[in-house]
C-alpha cells in the first residue's frame, strides 16, 4: 500500500531534505523540477523553515533572503510557504497565560512582513504558557489561527479561527 501511494505522490511531490539551502538554492531546485520533473509548472513550494535558510542570520542578508521571497514566487507564479519561528520573547505570560502572538513576534519579522502577501499565525495554547496539566489536557487538540497580515483584505473580515483536532479523521475542523 505505501508503494502505490508513493508512486501516485511523485507524480505531484518533489521533496528535497536538505540542510542550510539558500533562497537561490531553493529557486534553483523549482527550476529543476518545473523543466525535469513534473510536466506542468509548479504551483505551491514550501520551506521548514524560514530561519534555518543560509542568509538569514544578520539583518543585512535576512532582508535579501525575504525580498528574494517575493522575487521568486511573481516570477515562478507560485504560492510560496514559509514556515517560521515565533521569537523566545513572544511567549511572554501576560497574568500567567500565553499572550496571543502578533506578526512581530516572527523571528525576522519587518522582512517577512514586508514580503509576505499573507501570514497566518498557528499555535497551540497548550503547548505555550502556565496552563495547569487540567487546562492543558482540555485544550490539547485545540489550535488557533490568526491571519496577521491580508495584502488583498479578508474575506468576511474574519481574522481568527479555532481549531481542533479529530483523533478519528486525522483532521482539523473549525470550531
Amino acid at each position: 500500500m505505501y508503494q502505490k501511494v508513493a508512486d501516485v505522490l511523485q507524480k505531484y511531490l518533489y521533496i528535497v531534505d536538505k540542510n542550510s539551502l539558500s533562497i537561490d538554492d531553493i529557486d534553483d531546485y523549482l527550476q529543476v523540477a518545473n523543466t525535469n520533473v513534473f510536466d506542468e509548472p509548479v504551483d505551491i513550494v514550501c520551506v521548514d523553515y524560514y530561519q534555518y535558510l543560509k542568509g538569514t542570520t544578520d539583518y543585512s542578508d535576512d532582508s535579501k533572503t525575504a525580498r528574494k521571497m517575493k522575487e521568486i514566487a511573481k516570477d515562478n507564479n507560485i504560492v510560496l510557504v514559509m514556515l517560521s519561528q515565533f521569537t523566545k520573547a513572544s511567549q511572554n505570560i501576560d497574568k500567567g497565560r500565553f499572550k496571543e502572538p502578533t506578526q512581530n513576534d516572527l523571528k525576522g519579522a519587518g522582512d517577512i512582513g514586508a514580503s509576505a502577501d499573507v501570514i497566518y499565525l498557528i499555535w497551540r495554547p497548550a503547548l505555550m504558557g502556565n496552563l495547569s496539566e487540567i487546562e492543558r489536557e482540555q485544550q490539547k487538540y485545540l489550535t488557533l489561527l490568526k491571519v496577521a497580515k491580508a495584502r488583498k483584505g479578508l474575506k468576511h473580515g474574519v481574522s481568527h479561527f479555532e481549531l481542533q483536532y479529530d483523533i478519528e479523521t486525522g483532521c482539523l475542523e473549525e470550531i
